[in-house]
């Protein structure tokens, strides 16, 4: 049987027409060109409805499609709406605000209280919905980690990948990490003399609620310079009944305590990803 672990490295890498639009923008081929028009769509939104910018991005767009300009006008607006709403649903009231500048409307008052359960709930939704039809590894995963990150309000969540060596865990997602690097990838080694936090936690069967005071070993060198000295929950990540990474959350930058209902909430986020990775490998055979 093919190494699990590369199978899903290579699962989870940049899909191909998103890796060929980066690397050719230029190419002839009509969906990088699409691709590519999009992002100037959203570009041209900044400058306004009516600029020389979105003159060009309509023209564009009706060449490319041979729609009406009227329908695409439409069709930008309708999509521009529906990713705003999304990104308040989530929290990011700023990113909505970039997206579409007013918004936070009478749907959405600025000041609604915000309702936990519902967002889970919404998240997962949107993730069973994903997992019953063609799964996508990377937005299954970035789906669990808004879950734990917005519907559990946790400061730091991270996704991290076993390399297949099984001698490294790798970052492949994050949210709420002020590193001094932003774009630096965390690197957790299997390299010290006792298991350290992360790789005791693959170790383990179920989720855990680790204390820094209860488990001082665990808090090696290595994961203090990089992770810090938290209180936390850790999910391993199985798929065929092998460890493939874990699910890492604290509450490490307002230092609120926390809950069982946080790890029930948590764990049942990092279930989620267990079944859509056992489904995806069953759809692999």
């Amino acid at each position: 049987m093919r190494d699990l672990g590369k199978k899903l490295s290579k699962s989870w890498s940049l899909g191909g027409l998103i890796e060929e639009a980066i690397a050719k923008p230029d190419s002839a081929d009509k969906r990088v060109q699409l691709v590519k028009l999009g992002h100037d769509i959203c570009q041209a939104l900044q400058a306004g409805p009516d600029s020389a910018l979105m003159t060009a991005c309509l023209a564009k767009f009706n060449e490319l499609s041979k729609l009406p300009l009227p329908e695409i006008r439409a069709r930008i607006e309708k999509n521009t709406e529906e990713a705003a709403l999304i990104a308040r649903q989530f929290g990011a009231d700023d990113a909505s605000r970039f997206i579409k500048k007013d918004a936070v409307g009478e749907d959405m008052p600025a000041d609604e209280p915000f309702d936990k359960k519902q967002l889970q709930f919404q998240i997962l939704q949107d993730i069973s919905s994903h997992i019953s039809s063609q799964i996508n590894l990377n937005q299954l995963f970035e789906m669990v980690l808004e879950g734990i990150h917005r519907g559990v309000e946790m400061d730091r969540t991270l996704f991290m990948l076993l390399s297949p060596d099984k001698q490294a865990l790798n970052e492949k997602f994050s949210l709420g990490w002020r590193k001094p690097v932003p774009e630096q990838k965390l690197r957790i080694l299997n390299s010290e003399n006792s298991a350290n936090l992360f790789f005791n936690a693959l170790r383990q069967t179920e989720g855990v609620w680790q204390f820094p005071e209860q488990h001082p070993a665990l808090y090696t060198p290595q994961i203090v310079q990089q992770i810090g000295r938290h209180e936390c929950f850790i999910f391993p990540i199985r798929a065929e009944n092998k460890v493939v990474g874990l699910i890492y959350c604290d509450h490490s930058i307002h230092g609120l305590p926390l809950t069982r209902d946080d790890f029930i909430a948590a764990n049942h986020f990092a279930k989620q990803a267990h079944i859509g990775l056992t489904l995806y490998c069953m759809k692999s055979h």
